[in-house]
């Protein structure tokens, strides 16, 4: 286990301050949503200022407008029930206050809400995370302050950081926190933010109704050692299968990471009232929301993966449409009521319309961000044997061969139940698995087929193992291929992806193989098409050379892709840095795929209904396979893509254009 140095202080550590914040916040039973605001400005400003929580308010009239659809909810498919009745001020306040006054059990004995400052994972319990949350409600974090483990919490600058509304202050160049704008201050958004405050209550609500079960794991992921330009060009990975998705968004995805297109201190703006992807994905699973107050700003070779938040709300809009819709109610979990969402938070660059963003040092910088975010963790290997298995009892899938195990084993695990909660309630079922869409749409055309070589022989990697390293996060290192230590001896069913031993600690070079010659740039490469007739086709299929795959292409026909390469493991993902960070999306879906591929993940891909980027890619893909010469017919590498991205960067401009 990692010893991370930081800490949180929680309200109840100064005993004098914790009497008065339960004298004046959490013992009182408030008549109405103005006493309770009454109340904070008497904690928070000795009733000097006013308190205004109008957006509360407003939030509290749209749920008991929504209150209706909400009772006819029914228990089919394994759904909690619905709450008989939803009156803020009377019941969810109440168990608000309830929550915050349950943060000493959360964390007694010693136990410490650390600071994910460095490579490494924390746990906590979905209990404990709502304590918090309820603790933030009351302000309690509006400056947020942490110590180093061994020290008590004290009010000099010299061991504490305190991070109000206006900034850091005190110390901030020795603490993790530096670069954090606003800490975990609530009081704007309760103020000014109502669908943001629809999504809060309603989670307390359904908290109230249904206690949550499982845990919430946070964990940075940090590449110690970034491939270099020259590692990307060698590589010898073929391209994944890719799954262009036309409806629907990233949350959707089942059974798979989803991407949360951060900002570099993670949750962006929600609390400011940011409305964008991340802002609102950090709304309706609100339990992401924990992150915030334990991770410090990502670095340029970093990213955070949260595991076991829940989604509780449904919304419409964007942007300035944003709107609370009603509940949601989340069935990928596992037979213990366990949330298995994966989501991944990687932030890119933020262009300042000048072009940089083609240049080789960014383009390098998102590679190697998008490698270390879409880098495979050794529990999500367990994760997907687990799922499977489950759904294989369940008869959610065909039956596999006779070599897979007829039936199913769970990993149960004893969470003892919380006084603040009461009994625990087990609701939902396990999720799909990874599949594609009657939406999808292929990025490969059938009539288009190479030989794929040893790189792309999927049986060949299987047996390649290069003794990778494990790194101290739980992932192992990166080779050209090979089973992890853990799975090694399983079936090969059970192996999931050749590459998931990739590491998000100790990435070595990829192997040099004869694909570094082929320089994009190069003016030797003739302009020539590789070969797509169908006798062409027909010979390779027949001939004693390694198994013909298709050359990548954008098909568009809504059948699923069949890439050069099927792996077990995906990643749902779409428009990164794009939007208000100004990124050309073309370029990052490219950046995207490569990562996913060096990473051995096929790659779902969110368009939003934006056609024309499929265009784009087509002109793409055909600038690189024109650069190809007929005579060396290699398949679609990341390496010959990253010579394109990063030698080219001229043609990659006039490409999308």
């Amino acid at each position: 286990m990692v010893d991370f140095p930081w800490r949180v202080v929680l309200p109840f550590e100064d005993a004098e301050e914790w009497t008065k914040i339960t004298n004046i916040l959490l013992t009182p039973r408030f008549a109405s949503i103005a006493e309770f605001a009454v109340a904070l400005s008497q904690y928070h400003y000795s009733a000097s200022l006013p308190v205004h929580l109008d957006a509360v308010e407003e939030a509290v009239q749209i749920i008991s407008n929504n209150a209706n659809d909400s009772k006819t909810t029914t228990n089919n498919n394994n759904l909690p029930p619905a709450a008989a009745s939803f009156d803020f001020v009377s019941e969810v306040l109440p168990f608000i206050q309830l929550q915050v006054l349950s943060l000493p059990y959360h964390f007694e004995n010693k136990t410490i809400l650390s600071v994910v400052d460095q490579s490494g994972t924390v746990t906590l319990p979905r209990q404990a995370v709502c304590s918090l949350l309820a603790a933030a409600f009351f302000w309690l974090f509006k400056d947020l302050k942490v110590v180093k483990k061994k020290q008590q919490p004290t009010n000099n600058a010299s061991g504490t950081t305190n991070l109000g509304i206006s900034g850091i202050s005190g110390g901030a160049s020795t603490t993790p926190m530096s670069g954090m704008s606003a800490g975990f201050d609530w009081s704007s958004m309760m103020s000014h933010q109502t669908p943001h405050c629809c999504c809060i209550v309603h989670y307390f609500d359904r908290c109230r109704v249904s206690p949550p079960t499982g845990i919430i794991k946070i964990t940075r992921k940090v590449l110690q050692n970034p491939f270099t330009a020259q590692n990307w060009m060698t590589s010898t990975e073929p391209l994944a299968d890719w799954v262009t998705k036309q409806t629907g968004n990233i949350e959707d995805a089942k059974g798979i990471p989803q991407a949360d297109f951060a900002n570099a201190c993670i949750g962006g703006g929600v609390l400011e009232g940011g409305r964008v992807q991340e802002e609102i994905r950090f709304c309706v699973n609100t339990e992401l929301l924990v992150s915030m107050l334990i991770t410090p700003k990502m670095a340029d070779n970093e990213a955070v993966e949260i595991v076991g938040s829940e989604r509780f709300s449904s919304y419409s809009g964007y942007g300035g449409s944003f709107e609370w819709s009603g509940a949601h109610h989340d069935s990928d979990k596992d037979m213990h009521g366990q949330p298995l969402t994966r989501v991944i938070a990687f932030d890119a660059l933020v262009v300042w319309n000048d072009g940089s963003q083609f240049s080789p040092h960014s383009i390098l910088r998102e590679l190697n961000k998008a490698m270390i975010a879409f880098s495979i963790h050794q529990d999500e290997i367990s994760e997907r044997i687990q799922r499977e298995q489950q759904q294989l009892a369940h008869h959610y899938i065909p039956q596999r061969p006779s070599s897979r195990p007829g039936s199913a084993s769970s990993n149960s695990s004893s969470r003892p139940g919380s006084r603040a909660f009461g009994n625990k309630h087990h609701s939902g079922h396990s999720g799909g698995a990874d599949g594609a869409d009657d939406d999808d749409h292929g990025l490969l055309d059938s009539s288009s087929v190479v030989r794929s070589g040893s790189a792309g022989d999927h049986s060949n990697n299987n047996n390649n193992n290069n003794g990778n390293e494990k790194g101290n996060n739980g992932v192992s290192g990166v080779s050209s291929g090979g089973a992890p230590p853990l799975l090694k001896d399983q079936p090969a069913w059970k192996r999931g992806s050749v590459f998931d031993n990739l590491s998000s600690t100790t990435l070595p070079p990829a192997a040099t193989t004869a694909t570094t010659g082929m320089m994009m740039g190069s003016s030797s490469l003739s302009a020539t098409h590789i070969p797509t007739t169908a006798a062409n086709s027909s010979s390779d299929v027949s001939s004693p050379s390694p198994p013909t795959r298709k050359l990548v292409s954008l098909g568009g026909d809504g059948g699923r892709s069949v890439g050069l390469h099927s792996y077990s493991h995906s990643i749902a993902t779409g428009n990164w840095g794009c939007g208000m960070f100004g990124g050309c999306a073309q370029l990052k879906c490219i950046i995207q795929w490569l990562a996913a591929s060096q990473c051995h993940r096929n790659i779902h891909y969110y368009v939003y209904n934006q056609t024309q980027l499929v265009d784009s890619m087509k002109n793409i893909l055909a600038c690189v396979t024109n650069k190809i010469p007929t005579q060396l017919q290699p398949p679609l590498t990341v390496g010959i893509m990253a010579q394109f991205v990063l030698a080219c960067p001229q043609d990659m401009c006039r490409c999308v254009q």
